[in-house]
């Protein structure tokens, strides 16, 4: 049975290609002719690995269409060569130039800036609060006195430990030495 198929296609495909050679090489015949033998269904059914079954025809077909088992690698055209460099130094030099001066940052940096000008929000918001909460305690004159008093480096401490620069529920000490900080600045300018 597979012997009467394989003369089948190949008389078959010699019946293409001695139609199609006035036309076509040798080698642009045989995949028209094998095309052709499958639309007139010529060629029965798939083979074992379900492609028709061709091996009576290793002979006759040209090596060029044979399967190797080898891939073919994409071979790139010579003028193609110094575009595709060319692409590839420009990405390089837009990468350098954007990141440089183009204001362009990674992820993490982003990050770290907005959390930097969150917390910066969050003193200039609560820096306010603060001085009013100095200035409802007890013995204001006599706070504000040991405030002007004390130097320009530890007024934020005197105010931290005064209680005054600590928002009710807040837990953060590095916020709030800068709420005091920012606090002592509004209370006893310099």
């Amino acid at each position: 049975m597979r012997k009467q198929a394989s003369s089948t296609i190949v008389a078959c495909a010699q019946e293409v290609c001695a139609m199609y050679a006035n036309v076509h090489t040798t080698a642009r015949a045989w995949p028209i002719a094998l095309r052709e033998c499958r639309r007139s269904r010529r060629i029965h059914g798939p083979g074992p690995s379900g492609l028709p079954d061709i091996s009576g025809l290793i002979g006759i077909v040209p090596a060029s269409f044979r399967v190797h088992s080898k891939a073919r690698m994409m071979k790139v055209p010579i003028e193609m060569k110094p575009a595709l460099w060319g692409m590839a130094g420009g990405a390089i030099a837009a990468t350098i130039v954007g990141f440089s001066w183009g204001g362009w940052v990674t992820g993490s940096r982003a990050e770290a800036d907005a959390a930097q000008r969150a917390n910066a929000a969050v003193v200039v918001a609560l820096a306010p609060v603060c001085v009013e909460r100095f200035q409802r305690a007890t013995d204001v004159s006599a706070n504000l006195a040991a405030l002007k008093k004390t130097d320009a480096w530890s007024q934020g401490d005197f105010v931290e430990k005064g209680g005054w620069a600590t928002a009710p529920g807040s837990k953060a000490q590095d916020q709030a030495s800068a709420v005091a900080k920012a606090c002592a600045l509004l209370l006893a300018p310099a």
